[in-house]
């Protein structure tokens, strides 16, 4: 009855982590076991271990497989909105986000037309008959510069979805998107760099000290 995440098999590998970790604990301390009564202990660790399994893959097919053999398969909706992965500053439910245009002029002073839409970049020509706001519907990430025609421009964050909008005078304007790195997203970079180049010197470590001994004795025994 795990059920407290987006998803309960999620959840469930927890419960398979925690079965495979009791597991390998008891096949270690068979493996490890004394001389004296080693057999006895060895059959013991053994039986648990697969007793262990065993219930594991009873509850698996009790009380996850079969309230499920009958049901609806699982449909991924065609766009997925995880109401965690958006910012503050906009709507409470994803779903409630209106159907527009990528791009559009606040009053209609114009006309525009999207160059390029990538996750990172994006090219809008802007052509204006009167001043007028840029509403280019993405949400207003920390991160997000623009530039218009080749000049930094100032992004504001829409009140209503929190998207980007962008002040522009009359005339026809290139307006260019990028999604850059900022301070925290640099600093977790280079923490995860960090992290990863200490457990490969911890296994470097490890693989030395463990290899260092023999290579000794076989050093004295051909001195």
């Amino acid at each position: 009855m795990i059920e407290i995440g987006v998803f309960s098999w999620r959840m469930l590998g927890i419960t398979t982590l925690i079965a495979a970790l009791l597991a390998g604990a008891v096949a270690e301390i068979a493996a490890g076991a004394p001389g004296t009564g080693r057999v006895s202990v060895v059959r013991a660790a053994w039986g648990t271990t697969g007793f262990v399994i065993l219930a594991a893959a009873v509850f698996s097919v009790i009380a996850v497989l079969s309230p499920v053999w009958d049901g609806v398969l699982f449909v991924p909706e065609p766009e997925h909105l995880n109401p965690t992965m958006v910012p503050r500053t906009a709507l409470e439910d994803p779903e409630d986000l209106p159907e527009v245009e990528p791009a559009e002029l606040d009053q209609g002073a114009g006309q525009v037309f999207v160059k390029r839409w990538l996750p990172q970049h994006r090219e809008i020509d802007a052509r204006l008959t009167d001043p007028d706001t840029l509403w280019v519907r993405t949400f207003n990430y920390p991160g997000w510069t623009a530039t218009v025609d080749g000049n930094p421009a100032t992004i504001d964050t829409g009140p209503e979805v929190g998207d980007i909008h962008i002040n522009l005078d009359a005339g026809n304007h290139e307006v260019v998107l990028d999604f850059v790195d900022t301070p925290i997203r640099r600093s977790g970079r280079l923490a995860t760099l960090a992290s990863g180049a200490a457990v490969c010197a911890l296994l470097i470590a490890v693989g030395i000290a463990s290899v260092w001994p023999g290579l000794r004795r076989q050093k004295r025994r051909t001195v």
